[in-house]
């Protein structure tokens, strides 16, 4: 696997860069410390539904024009089932089978991406983390694709600190690859949405890792689990050698080529996954992360 794992090692722990602030556009924006300033109605929040909830969501946003503030991600988690809650509500809305317009469909993915992003412990941080990892990869001439096995590790191993964490950032990140692949369908539809490079990111980002996840074998019942025990965990111990590596690979994946055709396939997608990747302007990324 050309040292494929050392060389990710090296990378998570030496080579994820601070970015400068040329590149501020490219990442995930976080959360916007001006909107929503007084925090959220929640109880409204949890009962709005349909436009409405859009509407209330947006204004929490600064009038659909910034992200979730410090406040509003506060008061939301303080409930325990508000995440849940709103997240439901806008799933019923940006459903490709519900009986909404493409555009309200639009906004409610949309809405739903951000909702997580902003109120997961992970989520927006790990974007974050991979994307300069990445845009540090890119720096180095000597570099001119990132391998399926180099992702992984450099993904995974920078954001799962303990187990639980790792299963719920599984969890977090499912709802937002589901939120952008209905984003896309609803473009596809001739659906309209305020988009940046940021936003493509974040999907590319959730769609990597639940593909990585989703291309464990049948045969394993908890793929999540698996992946963390035997790739994940070991790699942060430090007890990860390459034979190890690749030896677990074959186990959860069938092979390394069988992870390398799941994470192509992530890469260059069929419609609607490309119209959105079109939309957010993220070509030369997911060129580079397949060596073209």
């Amino acid at each position: 696997m050309k040292q494929a794992f050392r060389n990710a090692f090296f990378l998570v722990g030496g080579l994820v860069l601070l970015i400068g602030l040329g590149f501020c556009d490219l990442l995930y924006s976080g959360k916007n410390l001006f909107a929503g300033i007084d925090g959220p109605d929640v109880a409204a929040l949890k009962s709005a539904t349909g436009t409405s909830l859009i509407d209330e969501l947006k204004a929490e946003q600064g009038g659909g024009s910034g992200t979730f503030g410090d406040n509003f991600a506060t008061k939301v988690n303080n409930d325990p089932v508000a995440v849940d809650t709103i997240y439901d509500h806008l799933e019923d809305i940006f459903n490709p089978n519900s009986d909404y317009d493409a555009d309200t469909r639009a906004d409610a993915a949309s809405l739903a991406a951000d909702l997580i992003l902003a109120t997961s412990d992970t989520a927006g941080p790990v974007v974050d983390n991979v994307v300069s990892a990445v845009l540090s990869k890119t720096s180095d001439p000597n570099n001119t694709s990132f391998s399926a096995d180099e992702l992984a590790v450099a993904l995974l191993s920078t954001i799962a600190p303990d187990r639980a964490i790792f299963i719920s950032l599984v969890h977090d990140m499912g709802r937002i690859a589901d939120a952008y692949d209905a984003l896309g369908s609803a473009l596809v539809d001739g659906g309209s949405a305020s988009l940046d490079a940021g936003d493509g990111q974040a999907a590319l980002v959730a769609f990597i890792l639940t593909g990585i996840v989703g291309a464990v074998q049948d045969t394993i019942s908890n793929p999540a689990e698996a992946l963390y025990d035997q790739l994940i965990g070991p790699s942060l111990k430090g007890t990860l050698s390459d034979a190890d590596a690749s030896a677990a690979i074959n186990t959860l994946f069938g092979s390394s080529d069988d992870l390398e055709d799941a994470f192509n396939e992530i890469l260059n997608p069929s419609s609607p996954r490309q119209t959105l990747y079109s939309a957010t302007r993220i070509g030369s990324l997911t060129a580079f992360l397949g060596g073209n």
